[in-house]
């Protein structure tokens, strides 16, 4: 299937069904459009060659640029699965900070405090460097790090 549009006015100006998307195939699809008066400022598309290819053909040196959907998609397909457990780590956080808040009154032992303490900085590690791969984009080999001393290995992927 072969699909052209102008994204503001939604025109579309080429929808073909065809076997081959190939540079020939588009090629003669966008020169006929041209004849009927299309002349792009600019155009966007994905990474396909024939589409690339054909454009080329039939517009010369008219600036191409990539599209954005399918870069987005695939974001999306990676945030969407992490989203639960940032949202768990979030509220797991909250929950310690409550405790931690409890335990510090001064009808509490010291030594509790000192151990939520610790155990509420060391959740806060996790959380902090987990909202900085999601908002970097960085694949997750294995979660969480050992330097954050959770006692897991490497070994196991999300």
């Amino acid at each position: 299937m072969l699909f052209g549009a102008d994204a503001p006015s939604t025109y579309c100006y080429l929808l073909a069904a065809e076997k081959h998307p190939d540079a020939d195939t588009w090629g003669v699809h966008l020169l006929d459009a041209s004849t009927r008066g299309l002349a792009p400022d600019y155009t966007s598309a994905d990474a396909a060659l024939g589409l690339r290819a054909g454009q080329k053909t039939a517009w010369g040196d008219t600036p191409r640029h990539g599209d954005v959907f399918h870069i987005l998609h695939q974001c999306e397909t990676l945030a969407n699965p992490l989203g639960a457990p940032a949202r768990g780590a979030r509220t797991r956080r909250e929950k310690l900070q409550a405790k931690l808040g409890k335990a510090c009154s001064p009808k509490r032992d010291g030594r509790r405090t000192a151990g939520l303490k610790r155990l509420f900085e060391r959740r806060e590690r996790l959380v902090k460097s987990l909202l900085f791969l999601l908002r970097v984009g960085l694949p997750l080999r294995c979660w969480p790090p050992p330097s954050l001393g959770y006692g897991l290995s490497c070994s196991r992927r999300l």
